[in-house]
């Protein structure tokens, strides 16, 4: 049974599709962790080019799952192990040899905000459901990306919900801090990541260099072709 996460190859393009079985929005656990692990090497065995990561769930890229995994461990060696599960999936999918893009279509909260943070590229919708937290201001892994540590500690706009402290960027925030790369109109990412597929491909199907060190150190995005704009365009 599917916990969350399917492959496609499709042109030499491999599509990861989070889509989490029997819940509303997308909750990064364990199992669908796994998932995504295999699916990466089965695309990248068959001859992936390039790597995009998307939500089958509208609103939805992944809502996190961090609280929900401690709550639901009967120990602390259960949680360390779980935890570990998702941590060898953000190593796995930072160390693929081909360029890897986040699509980001809706919510995107603590450990989506760190999948996301793992890949080369990251496009964005410019809606008012995108959005990116972090939770207590801080990722558990060690992001290359300066910007994000920053936009974890100036936020455009903070959540007044309950519980721990968060930092929430919307659109232009999250593209000023370093969070996303571009962003795309409200109907949909879909040509922008296309855009960014193609100059990749004249490019040789390069990988970021220095790991984000710089954003758009390696290709062009304000030079690509198709309704992707920058803030305040």
């Amino acid at each position: 049974m599917i916990a969350g996460c399917t492959g496609s190859l499709r042109r030499g393009i491999l599509y990861l599709t989070l889509d989490t079985r029997g819940s509303s929005v997308n909750v990064f656990t364990p199992a669908v962790a796994l998932e995504l692990e295999r699916e990466l090497q089965a695309g990248l065995a068959a001859g992936a080019r390039a790597v995009v990561l998307q939500s089958g769930k509208p609103g939805s890229f992944v809502n996190g799952v961090g609280l929900l995994l401690a709550a639901s461990s009967n120990s602390k060696e259960a949680a360390i192990e779980r935890a570990r599960t998702l941590q060898r999936c953000y190593e796995t999918l930072a160390a693929a040899p081909v360029p890897t893009i986040a699509a980001v279509e809706g919510n995107c909260y603590g450990c989506g905000l760190e999948l996301a943070l793992t890949c080369d590229y990251r496009v964005a919708r410019d809606s008012y459901d995108t959005i990116s937290t972090c939770p207590n201001c801080a990722t558990t892994r060690s992001s290359p990306c300066s910007g994000a540590r920053r936009g974890c500690r100036c936020s455009s706009a903070s959540r007044r919900d309950a519980g721990p402290p968060r930092r929430t960027h919307r659109g232009a925030a999250a593209l000023r801090m370093g969070l996303v790369d571009r962003l795309a109109p409200g109907d949909g990412v879909g040509e922008v990541v296309r855009s960014v597929l193609l100059e990749l491909g004249s490019r040789g199907w390069p990988k970021r260099s220095g790991r984000l060190a710089r954003r758009g150190a390696d290709v062009d995005l304000g030079a690509l072709p198709g309704p992707e704009r920058t803030a305040g365009s």
